[in-house]
């Protein structure tokens, strides 16, 4: 993983793009084509500069939001919602693929 004195400004742009727009579950081939790239480059910037992958860096991004809004006791029928999921169990089913346990779990053990 790169320092960010010398950041590549793709990257630097996707990251803030991310932050921007990790509501709206947007595709890699989406944010390659806002950035004017192929999804391949992207992907090749990103794992140069954080050792993931484009999807892997959107995915850690809306995990971090969602535990931000599990914290603050939001329901999960809410948080379904807010993140525009299409229903619960496509959204406890992300949730535990990337986290390892469901997001009740994960709430009763902060």
């Amino acid at each position: 993983v790169k320092s960010d004195t010398h950041i590549h400004p793709v990257f630097f742009r996707f990251r803030y793009l991310i932050e921007k727009e990790f509501m709206k579950h947007y595709p890699v081939s989406t944010y390659a084509r806002l950035l004017k790239i192929s999804p391949v480059q992207l992907n090749k910037i990103c794992r140069q500069y954080s050792g993931l992958s484009a999807q892997q860096m959107i995915h850690h991004k809306l995990v971090s939001e969602i535990k931000k809004h599990l914290r603050l006791d939001q329901s999960i029928k809410e948080i379904v919602y807010t993140f525009d999921f299409s229903d619960p169990s496509n959204f406890n089913r992300f949730f535990k693929r990337l986290t390892g346990t469901t997001a009740q779990q994960y709430r009763d053990h902060i």
